[in-house]
């Protein structure tokens, strides 16, 4: 096998009583992840949540002012208010995308490369 590590889940005695039939279910099952499957869900991942963030972007740079006139019918948001708001959402989504999809990915790496 290829794989650098097989990680197994397992779930203990009290927390499958907490958790309900199905993760019992899959913890008797004992469910094999591959790390090689992991890297390619967080490439995967990676890929398709910068494309949201593009494309957030780019609407958000062409179409400025339609956004603003359609966000204006619900709220009273001035301009500087509204540009906050979009890079704020923007900067938060990025740093949850560094650290749910580019973290692990990081580590796995680096995780394969020291043995």
């Amino acid at each position: 096998m290829a794989a650098l590590a097989v990680l197994r889940y397992a779930t203990p005695p009290l927390a499958t009583a907490r958790c309900g039939l199905t993760q019992a279910l899959a913890a008797t099952k004992g469910i094999i992840v591959n790390s090689d499957f992991l890297v390619r869900f967080l490439l995967w991942s990676l890929a398709f949540n910068y494309a949201i963030l593009l494309i957030w972007f780019v609407a958000f740079v062409s179409a400025r002012n339609w956004l603003r006139a359609l966000h204006g019918r619900w709220f009273r948001l001035s301009d500087s208010a509204f540009d906050a708001i979009h890079y704020g959402g923007m900067a938060a989504y990025k740093i949850s995308i560094f650290l749910f999809n580019l973290v692990p990915l990081l580590a796995l790496h680096f995780m394969g490369s020291g043995s």
